[in-house]
């Protein structure tokens, strides 16, 4: 029931978000800051567990492709590999998000271009 409530809320976050709806095919690169994504999310602690699991496939991601890190941003090619990746380790965070933190979490994957995690997430 949890499950299904998070993805009706997903689902109302994205009503007038065509990016997150026409995912565009083919490698998009993004710059990601996960410290801006952690910090907007504002998990609580039972939720911060499944945090590292998300952090570590970008960090990951970022390994495999040889990605520059700048600062607390890394640059990625979100080829279908990267995206299934980040989509699987995320999954079980966005099911704990409560509804503002869907929107959050919403707001920040279009500002940083990652609509195609998010809609790999369906």
């Amino acid at each position: 029931m949890k499950t299904a409530l998070c993805a009706a809320a997903i689902a109302l976050t994205m009503i007038g978000a065509p990016a997150i709806a026409h995912a565009e095919p083919g490698p998009t690169t993004t710059t990601i800051d996960l410290t801006r994504i952690k910090s907007g999310l504002h998990l609580r602690p039972e939720q911060a567990a499944y945090w590292p699991a998300v952090e570590a496939a970008v960090r990951e991601v970022a390994r495999h492709q040889g990605a520059h890190r700048i600062g607390r941003t890394v640059s990625l090619v979100l080829d279908s590999a990267a995206i299934q990746r980040i989509a699987s380790a995320a999954r079980p965070l966005i099911a704990a998000l409560d509804f503002q933190q869907l929107q959050a979490a919403n707001g920040v994957a279009n500002e940083m271009g990652l609509g195609s995690v998010i809609a790999a997430l369906w």
